[in-house]
């Protein structure tokens, strides 16, 4: 479910701490998931964590910075859906 893609980068510090932000994810799913009941797609629940993270930034470009975790997560996961069939 998670790193069926390579990654982008060379560097392996970067792939580690990718890999670990895609577990994080992964994990706070599983738990948002067995705490509410709510049957939510790993994709949606990404993005909905991405805009609120995404709203309590304070920078002078929020939107830049929304746009481009959206990018990434739209990047990552239908990689990983369609691997995973």
């Amino acid at each position: 479910m998670v790193r069926k893609y390579k990654s982008s980068s060379q560097r392996w510090p970067l792939q580690v701490f990718f890999n670990i932000l895609d577990l994080a994810g992964i994990n706070s799913w599983i738990l948002y998931k067995e705490t509410t009941g709510e049957n939510i797609s790993r994709k949606d629940y990404l993005f909905q964590l991405a805009e609120e993270l995404a709203a309590n930034y304070t920078g002078s470009s929020e939107s830049e910075n929304l746009n481009e975790l959206c990018w990434w997560i739209q990047l990552i996961v239908p990689e990983q859906e369609k691997n995973a069939k």
